[in-house]
Formats: structure tokens, sequence, C-alpha cells
């Protein structure tokens, strides 16, 4: 047995100290966990791409852009090679009226978008969606398989739509079937 050469007190605290430090860690950790798992859970991100057009001729995509990054807060955003369509990432939910009143502000309309969720991979949009893009993974006869198929299904579901990508000047608007 060993005889401790600590005065009595001492020995006490030491044992109620070495008996309460789990406990004193735990609460002092775990509000950092907690707190970064929160804000990863809250914290929803998306990509999303517009098909527009132009009411008036003199119409500039700059502003449009501009109108669209400051509103939304995209952290990145581009004109695609169509020359009809937008693609941004944001981490605020996209409502179709918004986007018709930004664009009808700097010259344009708005036919519909399409955004995908970068958490869960779930899809939103309103109006008629963007014509499907090809997308290059590698695989060029999947990528071609893959792109075939997204653009006959987006043929089929909107013919006035694609009636309109080929002849914009005598369809007017995609809006109607």
């Amino acid at each position: 047995m060993a005889i401790s050469t600590s005065p009595p007190h001492l020995v006490r605290l030491r044992k109620s100290f070495e008996s309460t430090l789990p406990f004193i860690t735990a609460l002092l950790i775990i509000p950092f966990f907690g707190a970064s798992d929160l804000s990863a859970q809250t914290s929803e991100t998306y990509s999303c791409r517009i098909w527009f057009g132009k009411v008036e001729n003199s119409a500039m995509p700059k502003p449009w852009l501009t109108s669209l990054s400051d509103g939304y807060g995209t952290t990145s955003i581009g004109m695609e090679e169509d020359g009809c369509s937008i693609w941004f990432d944001t981490d605020e939910r996209v409502i179709l009226s918004e986007l018709e009143d930004r664009a009808s502000a700097v010259g344009y309309t708005v036919f519909g978008y399409t955004c995908v969720n970068n958490m869960d991979d779930s899809t939103f949009g309103e109006g008629v969606p963007p014509m499907p893009v090809h997308v290059n993974t590698g695989d060029e006869t999947g990528d071609h398989a893959r792109y075939a198929a997204a653009k006959a299904q987006w043929i089929n579901a909107h013919p006035r739509a694609y009636a309109y990508v080929t002849d914009p000047e005598q369809i007017g608007t995609p809006h109607v079937k």
C-alpha cells in the first residue's frame, strides 16, 4: 500500500478532478462538432440552367448575367454556346417569377429553368427547361447515347419548344405546346 505524501485535501481534489475530467472534456469539445455538422447539413447548393430569349434586339447579355449574379449570389456563371442558355451555381432556391422579373428588366424573357440540388441530386424547375447538353465523361459511345436519348425525350415532351429552337423567328414563343 502506497502512502500518500500529499495533504488530504489535495488528494480529494485530484480524485474529484480525475472523475470529472471526461465530462468536462466532452462539454468543451461537443459544441464544436455540433456546430460544424449543423452548418454542413443546412447549406444546399444548386447548379442551374436557364433558357431565355431576347425581347429587344438591342439587349446585351452582360446586364442579364450581372443581375443573376447579384441577385442569386452565384459562385460561378456563364453563357452556353447556343447563346440562349445560362448556367450558374448558387446556394439560393431559384423561382421562375424572380427570373422573369430580372430578365424583363434587361430586355430578355425566360422560357424556363432547371436546377440540380448538389447535395442529393434532386432536380426542380419551372417552365420549359433548356434543351439537354452533351456531357463528355470520356465514354464517347455512352455520352452520345445518353445525349441522344435526353434530346429525344426533350423534343417529345416539348415539340413547340423544339420548333422554336430550330427556327425562333417563325414560332415566336416556345411556351405553347
